[in-house]
This record gives C-alpha cells, structure tokens and sequence, in this order.
C-alpha cells in the first residue's frame, strides 16, 4: 500500500548548522519564520502530538519513503499555516510529547529528540518505527519496529537500555493500559500480544484473522481493549478471558487510527477512505460518520482540552475539528438506537 522505495535523496535545511546535522537530523531554530501552505493538496502528515501549550505537533513526509520529511508546528486556528522545525532524511512515522520533549521516529529506524530548538539522534537504530510510546510515570520510550522487537530508550543517555523481541511482524502499535502493569502491542499479522510490565513477561495473545491490526485502546477499567486495521473491523476483545467480542462497526476502509473519548462511551476511527466513523461502545453501534477530510486519515489527536481533533490526512494537511457538533448528532442517534432495540450482547 506503501509506495515503492526509490533511491535515497538527501536534503539539507540551509539553517541548519553542521553539529546538529551529525545528530541525523537537520533542525532549524525555533524562530524560524513560518512556512505558509499555498496548496494543501499533497501535504501528507504521517502523524500528530499535541504539546502542552496547545500547538499542533505534526510529521510531514512525501509519497516515497525515501525521500526527506520534515517535522512541523502549527496551530489550531490555522492549521494549513506551518512552521518547518526540522527535517530527516526519510519518511516520519511517528511523533510523540513528552514534557519538553518532542520525539520523531523515521523509515529508516532512527528516533531523534527535539528540545529548545536544538535536535539529537538516539544511540538506536531499529527497522523502520511506526509505534512509539511514553513509559508510564516516566521520560523513557519504547518503541516497536518492523522486524518484531521492542526497546526501551532513556532520554539521559540517548540509548536503548534494553531491547526484547516480541513479536514474529512488524509492529504497529504499542498501548499501555491505565494502570501502567501490562502494555498490548498490535502486529502485521493480526495480532494483539499482551506483555507485563516492566517485565515485559508474556501475558496472552489475540487474534481473529492474519491482518494486520494498526491502532489499538485499552478502555476504561482495562477490562476490554479496542483495536482496528485493515480488515476494517472496529473491535472489541475480553481480556480477562483471551477472547475476541463481537464487532463494535465495520468501516468501508482500513482503519488506521483510534482515540477514545474520556468520560463518553464514543470511540473515533479515523480510515483510509478519508472517513471519521464514531462508535458507542454502550449500544455498540456506529452512530455517526464524517467524509469532509478528503484523502486517508492518517493521523488523529485528541487536544489536552479534549474539545478538538487534530486529523492528518495523505493529501491534504492537517484539519481541526471541533468535537461538540459531531458528539451532539453521536448522541440522538445513539438514544434513537436505544429506543429501538437493546444492546448487543457481549
């Protein structure tokens, strides 16, 4: 699904000075002047983050994975108005907030830190990152690569304090659950592989089918976790006994990212047909759908608020989405349903 992989293009920021290129990646300062997006067709985010002062936190790469990406700012009252904070070599996959913290991880298996404008590269070098998260009660990372193997990297030392293999694909997705003891990692093959933590001590193993699984939840009580991927299929698993629910809505497309909204019983599925489905987990149907994003979703993040969305899309940059509207019409549908018929089972 991908495109093909061409030959490797290097591309130098002229602000950039040549300490911080020896890090792996080009970083200009914080006070560059933003970069205006005169046409949002083509713009492909990757993925969002959040920082605590509300920016919008963003990776912009192009359709071959070879070639540069760069890591962007911007805000939510102008999304299409972006600041070029840095740039790689290849394709960003992932970006992540921690504190004063920004960290990126790209096609070619590197993770670099931003901080006050200046950029390091991590003592790591894995197969292709695409899942990347935060150590609960922690500054540290861990991150999954295309060859099945987690590591644990340390801010302190810009290193990988240890590295496991765990899973026989790539991985896709990594989530801790609330409570911080166990964490699930979603895999190319249809697999949700439960671990300790911080053992990282085998803890079960789900699967319905071999496709691959791109986004996973744990919900509230970490009872029940939600995943969803390319079969298309919004789902629902029992972890207190290792097996799958019923299916919570099937979308038209893959399904490529999942936020579960706090205090609601709504989760959000972003998919590659450019659509945003939310689902009830209560009644345990699909209550209402969004197509105004006009290419694949690649990318959804809740603000710290939890009023807006941030959706990146694979041709048209970063929309906004106020949340309120979409939840009202989530939910007169969701009590119609329930004036119709019960609940599904579970």
């Amino acid at each position: 699904m991908l495109c093909s992989k061409l030959g490797n293009r290097r591309f130098f920021n002229s602000l950039t000075i040549g300490s911080i290129a020896a890090a792996g990646i080009l970083a200009c300062s914080i006070r560059c002047p933003a970069q205006e997006s005169t046409d949002a067709k083509d713009i492909w985010i990757s993925s969002l983050s959040w920082n605590s002062s509300g920016e919008i936190l963003g990776t912009q790469s192009q359709g071959l994975l070879l070639r540069p990406a760069q890591v962007i700012s911007t805000s939510a009252n102008a999304p299409g108005e972006f600041k070029v904070l840095g740039e790689t070599e290849s394709s960003l996959w992932k970006i992540l907030t921690v504190a004063e913290n920004t960290f990126v991880s790209d096609y070619k298996g590197g993770v670099h830190v931003f901080k006050n404008g200046q950029a390091n590269k991590f003592d790591f070098q894995g197969r292709w990152v695409r899942a990347m998260v935060q150590v609960p009660g922690s500054d540290e990372l861990l991150v999954g690569t295309e060859d099945g193997k987690i590591a644990q990297l340390g801010i302190d030392n810009l290193a990988a304090s240890r590295s496991v293999d765990a899973a026989k694909a790539s991985i896709f997705d990594i989530a801790f659950n609330h409570a911080g003891d166990q964490l699930a990692v979603a895999t190319g093959d249809g697999k949700i592989i439960l671990l300790q933590w911080p053992g990282l001590e085998p803890a079960g193993e789900l699967t319905r089918g071999s496709e691959a699984i791109w986004s996973i939840k744990y919900l509230p009580g970490d009872k029940r976790l939600i995943s969803g991927g390319a079969d298309r299929r919004l789902q629902a698993w029992d972890l207190e006994n290792l097996r799958v629910q019923p299916t919570i809505a099937i979308c038209r497309d893959w399904i490529t990212n999942l936020v579960v909204l706090p205090e609601t019983d709504f989760v959000l599925a972003g998919c590659m047909d450019g659509r945003v489905q939310i689902a009830d987990l209560k009644s345990q149907h699909s209550v209402f759908v969004s197509d105004s994003f006009g290419s694949a979703i690649w990318a959804m993040a809740l603000s710290p608020d939890c009023q807006q969305l941030a959706i990146g899309t694979r041709k048209h940059g970063i929309k906004v989405q106020m949340l309120e509207p979409w939840l009202q019409q989530a939910r007169e549908r969701s009590m119609a349903l329930a004036e119709e018929r019960p609940p599904k089972p579970h």
